[in-house]
């Protein structure tokens, strides 16, 4: 007669515990899956940084054309004005 209250309140226990290792568990998944969000925003910024600065350097890239594009052109025209001077000079006639 007195074991079966004394079951009773050990089983009441052990059901306390379990639902608490199931709380701390749950707990535990909860950090977890935030902690992985987090790397996931984390790499989310990281992966829109590299791209970015892909696009920056890009962009610089372009830049450097345009002005490789511009020196080329600014050498064709020293060109053409030093060839326009050169045969200037040579078809002057002093008298």
């Amino acid at each position: 007669m007195f074991i079966l209250p004394l079951l009773l309140l050990l089983l009441l226990l052990l059901l306390l515990l379990l639902l608490l290792l199931l709380l701390l568990l749950l707990l535990l998944l909860l950090i977890l899956l935030l902690l992985l969000l987090l790397l996931l925003q984390l790499l989310l910024l990281l992966l829109l940084l590299l791209l970015l600065l892909l696009l920056l350097l890009l962009l610089l890239l372009l830049l450097l054309l345009l002005l490789l594009l511009l020196l080329i052109l600014l050498l064709l025209r020293l060109q053409v004005v030093i060839i326009v001077v050169v045969v200037a000079l040579c078809t002057h006639r002093s008298y």
